[in-house]
Formats: C-alpha cells, structure tokens, sequence
C-alpha cells in the first residue's frame, strides 16, 4: 500500500508496517448478556498494560515466525498500541 508519503515495501530485505488486531472475546456462561461480555472486554482493553500487549505481540509473532528466523529483538523496531474502548456487533 502507498499512502501520501508512506511507500510500501518493495524487498525482501525491506521494512513493512504489520496490523494486529485484538478483540477480547470473554467467554459467556450463558447467563450474561452481549453488553456484559463488551463491558468485559472493554475492561480488559483498558487495565492490561503496555507490557502485556508487548509480550503477547512479541510471543504471537514468534509463534508464526520463529522456525524462519524470526527474533523479535531483532526484527521488530517499534509497537504501537491504540485502545479502542467500544463493543461491535
């Protein structure tokens, strides 16, 4: 993707910007309605801390990419975490 000055990459050897996404999906008993399970998730968007995202982002992306050579002290240069506190259906 190109956007005003952001060019995509165009080399293996190149950087690239990745999104992830994140929607806390608590699970139900059964006796909670949707605005609890958002109410829920929200909470849980909102007290974990940046080192929680980071660890979870570091570990899911070694996960994937580990047995290519993937080394998220490496490889990653930067995190970006923006909290987006509303449920959608």
């Amino acid at each position: 993707m190109t956007l005003g000055g952001y060019e995509a990459s165009t080399g293996q050897d190149d950087p690239m910007l990745m999104f992830m996404g994140h929607m806390p999906a608590p699970h139900g008993g059964g006796s909670q309605s949707a605005r609890d399970l958002y109410r829920l998730g929200r909470h849980k968007l909102l007290t974990a801390s940046f080192s929680d995202y980071e660890q979870a982002i570091r570990q899911q992306l070694t996960g994937m990419f580990g047995g290519y050579g993937f080394d998220a002290d490496r490889d990653i240069q930067a995190i970006t975490v923006n909290r987006w506190s509303h449920g959608c259906a």
